[in-house]
């Protein structure tokens, strides 16, 4: 959310300050948003789901 708050502001500053006319698609949002979505998934769900496997005691002895 962050990031799309700044890459509206840049926007803006842009059509602004440099009188350039400049918009942000909405497939570009989406497409960001999916792709932050997919990867924060991917890279939360994946070790979680190793780790739960593992059995507990031998977990903390092999650290």
């Amino acid at each position: 959310v962050l990031g799309l708050g700044l890459g509206f502001g840049f926007v803006f500053l842009g059509k602004w300050v440099l009188l350039f006319p400049m918009s942000v698609p909405a497939w570009a949002v989406a497409l960001s948003l999916g792709m932050s979505c997919g990867v924060g998934l991917l890279f939360g769900i994946y070790p979680a789901a190793r780790a739960a496997r593992l059995d507990p005691v031998e977990a903390m002895r092999a650290e």
